[in-house]
């Protein structure tokens, strides 16, 4: 069966279907680990609370046995991971090939997916590997994937498909495209990139996976590029009632992205999985679907796209949801959109001792060991510092009072950016002569500038940023650290704070 008739059976509308499934499922998926060495943006896996690590090896085995003797014919090794992460793959592969399995498959960012893996897993029974390679450019595969590896993937799925040819290896070999508004490029440019590297790719419109991302439907969705797949899940769902889905805690559950095991109905170290494949939990959720009532399962959340946080199907099972995901502000999208919409916060990057590498990135984008220049600048008129309050709606240290503040730009010097931050910020024009030079100090991704600006202030005529700032006001140092102790300052800027002051003690106090 091709990969476009799999994708169909998914989407399409299955017919005559009961809450009690006599059949027992073709095709079983299995999450052989939950870890992952990418973060793409429509992914639920960085918003997992449950532990990350693998599926116990003899488990594996045995629920292999189990639904083999059921009549399941299909393995995938793959759920909410990347499956080439588990060392144990090749033996999983070859234990299933061994007792039967017709049909052996895994879905992979392609990272670790070179020619000497794959033909390790080819030699064992691998009978088709499906890359996930969401972008035809290195800079929008960057910003999808949040890791900077496009050449190498691409090289990997290049080599694997030469060999497939030279070597005539019975391999089938797929590449999916998860398209968004942002990177929905013409169906025809993104096949024909593809076309030399792989038998087949299908393109797919990005939703919202498992309920768990609300971002997706009011951000990325591009419901209107009808040649792509449309990925709307329909009732009742092909996976609830077609096929056993096995976590690596050896849990059933009833989807193939449950990163929660909220959908989970079954303990199969306590329960075989005969029995449970109609126990009462995953019937009465068959009845809910059949019925499309789905009342405050994560279901419920998938096919609706409700942000309501949902129940478990057995509380024993799950691990409890972080109830912030539900909100339209995850970081991760937000930063890709401002990426793909040219609104990046561009940076030169230092290494910690300040030589420039001549490396630019997005300031969000900076890893450790790299640094960027940041600037904190202290207020002072006459015997009162200037300090402002941070908004209300900002996700770090909202309503919190703090110095003056801001990252340097790409190709800006520290004293520039602290002309410019003044500015954006207080709407105050600062000159030279009024700014001093304090010191510097490095914190784990950034070197922080310290400056003094001693100039006059009527607060009355400022003009604060709206979107930043919600108010300023002048207080003494006395007031200022017991502020401090009074925890309405921000605590990161205490270092800053420290420099400051005996600058001021040391130079100051003896004009």
């Amino acid at each position: 069966m091709e990969i476009n008739q799999r994708i169909n059976k998914i989407f399409n509308k299955n017919q005559g279907l009961n809450a009690e499934c006599i059949e027992y499922p073709k095709t079983i998926l299995i999450e052989i680990t939950n870890l992952c060495n990418s973060n793409c943006i429509f992914c639920a896996n960085s918003k997992m609370t449950r532990k990350k690590g693998f599926i116990n090896k003899n488990f594996c085995f045995s629920i292999l046995k189990q639904a083999y003797d059921l009549g399941t014919r299909e393995v995938g090794f793959y759920t909410t991971g990347e499956p080439l992460l588990n060392k144990d793959l090749p033996n999983f592969i070859n234990y299933a090939k061994k007792i039967g399995y017709n049909y052996i498959y895994i879905t992979t960012n392609g990272i670790l997916a070179n020619y000497n893996n794959i033909k390790n897993l080819y030699d064992n029974g691998l009978d088709s590997i499906k890359f996930s390679i969401n972008a035809i450019d290195k800079n929008t595969y960057y910003n999808v994937h949040n890791v900077d590896v496009f050449d190498k993937v691409i090289e990997n799925l290049k080599e694997i498909y030469l060999h497939k040819k030279i070597d005539n290896l019975n391999l089938k070999v797929y590449v999916s495209y998860i398209a968004t508004k942002y990177t929905n490029v013409d169906h025809l440019t993104i096949k024909n990139f593809f076309k030399n590297m792989c038998d087949n790719i299908i393109v797919v419109n990005v939703r919202n996976q498992s309920g768990m991302m609300p971002e997706i439907p009011e951000l990325l969705c591009n419901d209107s590029a009808t040649d792509n797949i449309q990925s709307k899940r329909i009732l009742p769902c092909y996976y609830t009632f077609k096929n056993f889905i096995v976590t690596k805690e050896g849990y059933l559950t009833a989807c193939c992205t449950d990163f929660n095991n909220y959908l989970a109905y079954s303990d199969l170290k306590k329960e075989d999985l005969k029995t449970a494949w109609n126990n009462n939990y995953i019937k009465r959720l068959r009845l809910m679907q059949l019925e499309n009532n789905l009342g405050k399962s994560l279901c419920n959340n998938c096919i609706n796209n409700t942000r309501e946080m949902p129940f478990p199907l057995r509380a024993e099972l799950a691990t409890p949801i972080n109830k912030d995901i539900f909100k339209i502000s995850d970081e991760k999208i937000l930063n890709f959109i401002n990426k793909m919409e040219g609104k990046m916060e561009l940076v030169n990057i230092f290494n910690k001792r300040r030589e420039n590498t001549n490396i630019v990135k997005d300031r969000h984008d900076v890893q450790p060991g790299e640094y960027r220049i940041s600037v904190h600048i202290w207020i002072l008129n006459e015997d009162k510092m200037l300090i402002q309050q941070r908004i209300f709606t900002t996700k770090k240290f909202p309503g919190l009072w703090s110095q003056t503040a801001g990252g340097v730009e790409k190709d800006e010097s520290s004293l520039q950016a602290c002309k410019r931050e003044c500015l954006e910020e207080l709407g105050l024009n600062v000159s030279d002569d009024e700014i001093t030079y304090v010191g510097s100090y490095t914190r784990v991704r950034d070197i922080v500038d310290i400056f003094l600006v001693e100039t006059k202030i009527d607060i009355n005529k400022l003009t604060l940023q709206n979107d930043e700032v919600n108010a300023v006001k002048l207080v003494s140092f006395n007031e200022f650290e017991q502020m401090i102790k009074n925890n309405e300052v921000v605590p990161s800027i205490n270092p800053s704070y420290e420099y400051f002051k005996n600058y001021i003690n040391e130079f100051k106090g003896k004009e």
